[in-house]
């Protein structure tokens, strides 16, 4: 088994409109490419199809039987001993 266990970066450098595209996507593609248990805090806007990830990879990953997440209120629980 391989694990990958991270905090990948959320945003690029602007773009020509002064904005930061989102890049944590390529490290989640990258990160079950070479990994069996994929561990990773990223932002939560594409399990609403919100944001500028692509469409596609939203769908995607929605769609991704494997996919769990986790909501705040549950974080007490999963860390009992950090104050959150």
């Amino acid at each position: 088994m391989i694990f990958c266990i991270g905090n990948p970066p959320y945003q690029g450098e602007n773009d020509k409109n002064g904005r930061q595209p989102p890049v944590y996507h390529e490290f989640m593609d990258a990160a079950y490419k070479i990994s069996t248990i994929v561990e990773l805090i990223t932002p939560a806007r594409f399990l609403f199809d919100a944001g500028q990830t692509p469409k596609a990879w939203n769908e995607k990953m929605l769609k991704d039987s494997h996919l769990k997440s986790y909501i705040m209120k549950k974080m007490q629980r999963l860390f009992s001993l950090i104050r959150i």
